[in-house]
């Protein structure tokens, strides 16, 4: 018997020392590929920031706020730009609006992502929205009103799962009378995220910059954390000539900051651990942090979250919103086709088919920020914001 235990504890400790053997000499080789690795990216900034930390909603936009954000790409070139207005409670909108409701009033709270939130073209379709609406008279008569109201919650890159916080936390102490909750395929995969501003030194350079983070704390040690838009005065960007170097920096700063020598199993994260829910944290791959693994796991959160939303504003709309790729290619992306078939009692509003009535390859293309990103151009929100007035009124009118 003594004899099989020692054995035994032999075999153990001989699969933990060849384990430590290969986890050591995977963190050199990543550190030295990660080192030598840079490639001039992309980077997006803002002239002032524009994520302010919330703990409970994950972040929040600042009030009254006229902010120029950019997307700059190698050789150092202002590509895209718009400007970012908030109201006097950060909520994307150019119209003050009190938390009392007006007696004749009705509101309508729109939930979602940074299609909804619409800070990647100067019209967001919250705006387009409350125009069609201002002036629907047959409308505002049948439910005896005198204005109806858009309140746009929309936070960027949020997903499914923090959409009933933002409701509790946001839109509840605004008394709305319908929820329209407006999501893409990838807000199913989406962890809770938190935001804030935070610095970075490099060399005696200083970064000012905003931090997107998958668990607390919103800090540059947190693993959990990537670096995310910078903030930096307009004329740094239109002069150009310190841009590739901030680059540079950033990356390295970025590989610096990392736990090399923490005791987190690293090498059975990257190979297997996602199936155990651990994830490497040593990769600069964005998607490792942001999206759940398992989709089916992920689709379970959604739903869950989901439900709660449902449950405190049983008066609403859920609108799925088609990316220009699913539209260019007739399918909806992962898991979006899985959730429905799932979750087929979910009274899910696909616009994909309103939007489609009549159009062109050249129509959808023109709906898009294309080439810079696939948010929705001006045309686009002007597009869906005309959907979405036609849904209302089926949802509203006898």
């Amino acid at each position: 018997m003594r004899k099989v235990l020692v054995n035994s504890l032999i075999v153990v400790m001989s699969i933990f020392l060849t384990y430590a053997v290969l986890e050591v000499g995977y963190r050199v080789v990543t550190y030295i590929q990660l080192s030598n690795g840079y490639e001039p990216f992309t980077v997006w900034w803002t002239d002032q920031p524009l994520h302010l930390a919330d703990e409970e909603v994950g972040y929040r936009y600042p009030a009254d706020a006229n902010v120029r954000y950019t997307q700059t790409e190698p050789p150092d070139v202002s590509v895209y730009a718009t400007n970012v207005l908030t109201n006097n409670d950060g909520l994307p909108a150019t119209i003050d609006v009190p938390k009392q409701k007006a007696e004749r009033e009705y509101r309508i709270a729109l939930i979602g992502d940074s299609f909804t939130a619409g800070v990647f073209n100067d019209r967001p379709w919250a705006g387009e929205l409350q125009s069609l609406l201002d002036s629907d008279q047959d409308l505002l008569n049948p439910l005896d009103v005198d204005r109806i109201s858009v309140l746009n919650f929309g936070l960027e890159a949020i997903g499914m799962e923090q959409f009933d916080d933002v409701y509790t936390n946001r839109a509840a102490e605004y008394d709305p009378d319908l929820v329209i909750i407006s999501f893409i395929s990838d807000d199913l995969r989406r962890r809770f995220l938190w935001e804030g501003v935070t610095q970075v030194e490099r060399e005696g350079r200083t970064w000012d910059l905003h931090l997107t983070c998958y668990r607390q704390p919103v800090s540059v040690d947190n693993p959990w954390c990537v670096f995310g838009v910078l903030i930096l005065p307009q004329y740094f960007v239109a002069d150009g000539s310190g841009l590739e170097q901030m680059r540079q920096d950033l990356y390295a700063a970025d590989v610096a900051r990392r736990p090399w020598l923490s005791p987190y199993p690293e090498l059975f994260a990257a190979t297997i651990g996602w199936r155990f829910g651990l994830v490497p944290r040593l990769s600069r791959t964005t998607d490792q942090l942001r999206l759940y693994p398992n989709d089916t796991a992920a689709m379970h959160i959604s739903r869950t979250e989901l439900d709660k939303l449902l449950a405190m504003q049983p008066n609403n709309l859920l609108l799925h919103i088609p990316t220009h790729v699913e539209l260019l290619n007739g399918a909806y992306d992962t898991p979006m086709p899985d959730f429905q078939a799932t979750y087929a009692d979910l009274p899910i509003i696909e616009t994909a088919p309103l939007l489609m009535s009549d159009a062109t390859e050249e129509d959808i293309s023109s709906w898009y920020n294309l080439p810079f990103d696939g948010h929705f151009s001006d045309l686009g929100a002007q597009r869906y914001a005309a959907v979405v007035h036609n849904l209302l009124r089926d949802h509203l009118l006898p």
